[in-house]
This record gives C-alpha cells, sequence and structure tokens, in this order.
C-alpha cells in the first residue's frame, strides 16, 4: 500500500507544472531594491529580476535566475555580470564600458538575448560551457572581441549585429556550434576559428572592413588549424573573404554567396564549392571573375582566378577541380553544347583545354600547379538551335496528326459510297 501510495505521489510530482517564480524590482528609486547585487541576492531559483535605471556594478550570477529590463550597467576593469550557474537569462540590458559586459564560466544553459554592448575591451567572454545562446544582441566600438568563446559546445549564435569590432567572433578549441544570420559592419576580423571544429557558419554579412588604411588585409573569415567546418551562404562585401591556415577538411560553398576573395596557406583537403565545381589545392589564392568567353563559349561554371603561391621552403603549391554535374544538369548542358566540347579550359587569351571531356558521369578533372583563370565550360551546338528544332519537330507531327485524321475521313467516306 505504501509503495502505491508513493508511486502515485511521484506522477503527480511529475505532472504538476514548475512554480512560476516571482518578481524582484531593482531601480534607482521606489522599487524593491535600489542596487542590483541586492535584488540579485534576494531572488531565488526561477526569478524575474526587473531591472529599470542606470547602475555602476560588478555583478556575480550563481544561481538560475533572468535580470532583463531597461537598464544601463557601467563598470570597471572586471566584467559587468559573471555567470557561473546554468539556466541565466540576461536580456534587454545595455552595458557600456570596462572590460566585458558579461562572462560565463563553466555553465550550460545560459541565454543572453537583445543586450547592448557598447566601448568594451569584450562584450561576451565564455569559456567550458555549452548549450549556450547568443541572439539578437548589439556590439558597438569592441576594441578586442565582441563575443569570445573558448572550451565551448552547442553554442547558438544567430541574429547579432557587429558594428566597429576590431574582431567579431573568435571560437577557440570549440565544436558543434552553429553560427547563423549575423551581421558584422567594421571588422579586421570578422569570424576567427582556432583549433575549431565542425562548426557551421551560415548566411552571415560582412560589410566595410575595419582599419582599411592598415596594409594588413582584413579578413572576413579566418580559419587556423581547423577542420570539418562547413562554410555556405554567407555575403562579403570588400576585404578578403577567407583565409585557411593549417586547417584541412573544410567545405566552403562559394557558388551564388557574394564572395569573391579566398586564400590557402599549408592547408590542404578544403573544399571550395562552386556551381557544377569542386575546388581543392594548398597554398593558393582564389577569386571569382567574369571574363567574356569567345564567340560560341558557354560557362557552365563561375571563371575562377586560381593564383598559386608556392611555400618558400617546401614550393609546394598546387589546386585539382572536378566537375559535380547531376543527371538533370548534364541534360541540360546536353542540349544546348556539343558532349564532346564540355570540359575545363584555361582563360588566357584563347581557350585552352585542360581536361579531358565530361564522361557519361558528367565527370571531368584536373591538377596542376599553373596559375591562371579556369573555367567548365563547351561550345554550342552548330546549326539550328534546340528551341527551333522542337518547335518544328511538333509542328511536324501535328501536321502529320492531321493529315493522318483527313485520310482516314476520306477512306470512310468512299467506303459508305
Amino acid at each position: 500500500m505504501m509503495r502505491l501510495l508513493i508511486l502515485i505521489l511521484l506522477a503527480l510530482a511529475l505532472l504538476t507544472p514548475p512554480a512560476i517564480g516571482k518578481i524582484v524590482s531593482v531601480c534607482n528609486d521606489g522599487c524593491d531594491y535600489a542596487r542590483m547585487r541586492d535584488a540579485i541576492g534576494a531572488s531565488e531559483e526561477g526569478d524575474i529580476v526587473a531591472a529599470e535605471g542606470e547602475f555602476r556594478e560588478s555583478l556575480h550570477i550563481a544561481k538560475p535566475i533572468t535580470i532583463e529590463g531597461n537598464a544601463t550597467i557601467y563598470h570597471g576593469m572586471g566584467p559587468a555580470i559573471e555567470i557561473s550557474a546554468d539556466g541565466v537569462v540576461v536580456r534587454g540590458l545595455t552595458f557600456a564600458g570596462g572590460y566585458a559586459g558579461i562572462v560565463v564560466r563553466d555553465a550550460r544553459g545560459v541565454r543572453i538575448e537583445g543586450c547592448r554592448f557598447l566601448y568594451q575591451f569584450r562584450g561576451i567572454e565564455a569559456s567550458w560551457g555549452s548549450d549556450v545562446h547568443i541572439e539578437g544582441n548589439e556590439f558597438e566600438s569592441i576594441a578586442d572581441t565582441a563575443i569570445w568563446l573558448k572550451h565551448v559546445a552547442s553554442v547558438e549564435i544567430e541574429q547579432n549585429s557587429f558594428m566597429n569590432a576590431t574582431t567579431g567572433l573568435y571560437l577557440g578549441r570549440s565544436s558543434g556550434n552553429n553560427v547563423r544570420g549575423n551581421s558584422f559592419y567594421g571588422y579586421f576580423h570578422g569570424v576567427i576559428l582556432e583549433f575549431a571544429n565542425a562548426n557551421l557558419l551560415e548566411g552571415n554579412e560582412f560589410t566595410r572592413p575595419y582599419h582599411e588604411e592598415v596594409p594588413a588585409a582584413p579578413v572576413a573569415i579566418r580559419l587556423q588549424e581547423s577542420s570539418e567546418n562547413i562554410v555556405r551562404r554567407n555575403r562579403v562585401e570588400g576585404g578578403n573573404s577567407f583565409w585557411l591556415e593549417r586547417s584541412y577538411g573544410n567545405e566552403i560553398l562559394m557558388a551564388n554567396a557574394s564572395i569573391s576573395e579566398a586564400g590557402t596557406m599549408d592547408s590542404e583537403g578544403n573544399d571550395f564549392v562552386f556551381t557544377h565545381v569542386n575546388l581543392t589545392g594548398k597554398n593558393i589564392l582564389i577569386s571569382i571573375g567574369n571574363p567574356a568567353l569567345p564567340e560560341g563559349y558557354v560557362g557552365l561554371s563561375e571563371a575562377v582566378k586560381i593564383t598559386v603561391v608556392p611555400d618558400l621552403l617546401t614550393g609546394e603549391g598546387y589546386f585539382s577541380m572536378e566537375t559535380s554535374l547531376d543527371e538533370m544538369e548534364m541534360q541540360g548542358a546536353g542540349k544546348e553544347l556539343e558532349w564532346s566540347s564540355i570540359a575545363f579550359y584555361r582563360r588566357d587569351g584563347a581557350m585552352t583545354r585542360v581536361s579531358k571531356e565530361i564522361d557519361a558521369n558528367g565527370r571531368a578533372a584536373f591538377a596542376t600547379s599553373e596559375s591562371g583563370i579556369y573555367i567548365l565550360a563547351g561550345t554550342k551546338k552548330s546549326g539550328m538551335p534546340f528551341e527551333l528544332r522542337w518547335v518544328l519537330s511538333v509542328g511536324a507531327m501535328a501536321v502529320l496528326m492531321i493529315l493522318a485524321f483527313l485520310v482516314s475521313r476520306r477512306v470512310r467516306g468512299t467506303s459508305a459510297r
């Protein structure tokens, strides 16, 4: 009987919704507390600290609470808020001046949403944590790095705005993180991955590099000793797009991404994906152009300018390209172009073929160490265009069907007489 009662109580406990925390208000005058430190100290797990006004404090949060409101925290050498508990939420606050707005230490499930970080050395710093969500924040005039993350995993960094930060995002020794839909305006480095593997960078925008007068070129995305990352559908205006150093096995989508330049140093096995073409190599510079092709030629990929920069010690430097046409794309190309002409060409005044024609599986490839502009292309079929041939064939078929109908009517009429 006692066992049954215990089971019933356990079931009721599971079905009972969690208690909603109380709201603890803090403002400069007329609230529960006048100092944020006191409001946090008085709060309990699940409570909401509703803040309004201006504060000059450095805070430590060691319990799962929410701090939100229209409040600005000014602070000095240390962080404005240090978080060491799981499940903390910081929403809508403004942090101005000092070392950092928020520092997260070995915590999970932390959410930082809709905050502003102004005139700081770093905006957010997090280490040894996971499942952190950083969304919809604004970073402006950050001297070092807006978001600095190390030894973290499963972090979502989405829809944040970075303006005039020397480095927008640093990911060090971190894996399985998603960086999506962020905008970077004014930067020397937009995103740096260092010893960081299996991360996703997707749909971010990078405009007007920072420190344009500095001789060293700014870089939107830099990978250093990082592998198996996926970089796709990012938009870059001005400055170098990508730079890879001692990095392997990364996939960078170049097609339809408004990306102009990339480079690798002592890196190989990285896959640069263009329209119908994959490129890999070592010690190369890559840019996308749009040169005019000789009459009769049709491009099937972007024209890719590749400059081989051999290693000074080993002399290594090379690249290879191969096609990636599916069955429908092959059929489309075959209708317009002479099949035997579809291959890779180097555009060096003339069109110099550098590969065999594509095979029955739509595959062609080549490898070289010679710099130049390369494109997958073919020549138009001679004679009547396919569309006109199709119209005429359909018309001829229709005429034959009409003639057959008229003949059959005449035969039936003759038989009836």
